[in-house]
């Protein structure tokens, strides 16, 4: 029996529900749905198992450089081809363990096209950029949608907010400035469904101003279901959920804040009006994919998946 595994996975599943755990949680499930691939996960623990096992490639999702420098090194000498996808939006080569891990590695994933720039002519040919997430061949329809009676014309946006968090006095979700004129978007015909998954929010349960749930569910059937996704954030990271939801077609409406997927509406962070102003704008029935993730073919071509086999 031929129990040989072509690629491994290094992370954790969630929860909790962060962006990292939720990419390599992505990157399992889609590879092992792929015919003809082997695909497996462990934990950072597991570095016997990593070591031993029989894949060629072993893809770590570590934001600590010295623990991107240690494994990579171990993984090397067992003659792996180590992959690293960067989350972040920095990755300085003037730290020796980032340079060295650069070296060693086969490839380095980046998110963004500042970070390519950056890295691309140190490590040549090693360096290429990819969505956190790969696409799933999935498709959503109007009738599929668990949310009734949109014939009086009501609009339903997405808020959501892991746990409260502030910066500098001010909440990071923004679920404060939202809630501060959702009298205004009620009469406007915006209905936010707002998931809390911290629970800091209970007092809204059973509001008839705001469909509120506390508990996890599938969140792009989510995205799927609600005709805007709100990001209203006063910093952000590269939000995966930004990209599921411009990915299948869900408009999305952000703050300026930080730089956003091409795709995305955007109204100045905190701007009461021009956030009303923008949302009522949004055509939510001709709204198209506006972003491009990657695919299986793209990454398993990438890494030089079929070359190796």
């Amino acid at each position: 029996m031929n129990c040989k595994k072509k690629i491994v996975i290094v992370g954790k599943l969630p929860p909790p529900f962060g962006g990292v755990a939720v990419s390599i949680k992505n990157y399992f499930e889609v590879l092992k749905s792929k015919d003809g691939i082997d695909v497996e996960l462990f934990s950072p623990l597991d570095i016997f198992k990593i070591v031993t096992s029989k894949a060629k490639f072993v893809h770590f999702n570590f934001s600590k450089s010295y623990k991107r420098f240690i494994y990579t090194l171990i993984c090397f000498a067992f003659r792996k081809k180590v992959i690293h996808t960067v989350h972040g939006q920095y990755f300085s080569v003037k730290n020796i363990f980032n340079h060295i891990t650069g070296l060693f590695s086969h490839r380095l994933l980046v998110l963004n096209q500042e970070l390519y720039g950056n890295l691309a002519p140190i490590y040549n040919g090693k360096v290429h950029i990819v969505s956190p997430i790969l696409s799933v061949d999935t498709e959503f329809s109007i009738e599929s949608k668990w949310i009734q009676d949109r014939d009086s014309g009501l609009k339903y946006i997405l808020l959501y907010s892991n746990k409260k968090t502030e910066i500098d006095g001010k909440d990071v979700y923004g679920v404060d400035f939202v809630l501060s004129f959702l009298n205004e978007l009620n009469e406007l015909g915006f209905k936010v469904v707002f998931l809390d998954l911290g629970k800091d929010y209970s007092f809204l349960k059973g509001s008839s101003q705001i469909d509120y749930y506390d508990s996890p569910m599938n969140f792009k059937d989510l995205l799927a279901s609600v005709d805007i996704y709100i990001r209203p954030t006063s910093t952000d990271g590269q939000s995966i959920a930004v990209l599921e939801s411009l990915s299948i077609g869900t408009p999305v409406l952000a703050s300026d804040s930080v730089p956003r997927p091409e795709g995305c509406y955007l109204y100045q962070h905190e701007n009461q009006d021009e956030f009303i102003r923008k949302l009522r704008s949004i055509d939510t029935k001709n709204n198209k994919n506006s972003h491009k993730l990657t695919s299986v073919d793209e990454y398993l071509e990438i890494i030089g998946f079929k070359d190796a086999l």
